[in-house]
């Protein structure tokens, strides 16, 4: 596992490039042909439209109780505006 200070960078940079794609002015589109997993859903749930392939699967990492949590809000905006 990283130390504190390079797991702390390597959030603040995933955040900082989650929200380059959240604002982006044209619509991002994510095409979902796999597995999609944790940093993999984040990037998904940034992106304006999701288009997910019959076998794609999507889901969390299997993570013990003490990992970090995701780098964004993804997950909690999708559950108040799931449409979006």
């Amino acid at each position: 596992m990283r130390d504190a200070p390079a797991t702390i960078d390597m959030a603040e940079q995933s955040r900082a490039a989650l929200d380059v794609v959240r604002t982006c002015p044209v619509p991002v589109l994510a095409y979902l042909n796999g597995d999609v997993i944790g940093g993999g859903v984040e990037l998904a749930l940034a992106c304006d439209m999701r288009i997910q392939a019959s076998h794609a699967r999507i889901g969390p990492p299997r993570l013990p109780r003490s990992s970090t949590r995701p780098w964004s809000s993804s997950s909690q905006r999708t559950v108040r505006n799931p449409g979006h």
